[in-house]
């Protein structure tokens, strides 16, 4: 996360901040380097393997 691209939110008036930052947990360079990993050990392009990130049970992110 990158925190100086983060916002800091109040919520009303609670006098509670939260800090809300765009993106996922995984950076680019995260997926692009398991990608490649994966390909080396498969054997094939890097470009040929895709990343599913849904969960088999519900479909749902986690």
């Amino acid at each position: 996360m990158d925190i100086a691209s983060a916002e800091v939110v109040e919520l009303e008036d609670t006098g509670v901040r939260v800090m809300v930052a765009a993106g996922g947990r995984r950076g680019a360079g995260v997926e692009s380097v398991l990608r490649a990993h994966l390909a080396a050990s498969a054997g094939v392009p890097a470009d040929d393997v895709e990343l599913v990130h849904a969960c088999p049970v519900c479909g749902v992110r986690h």
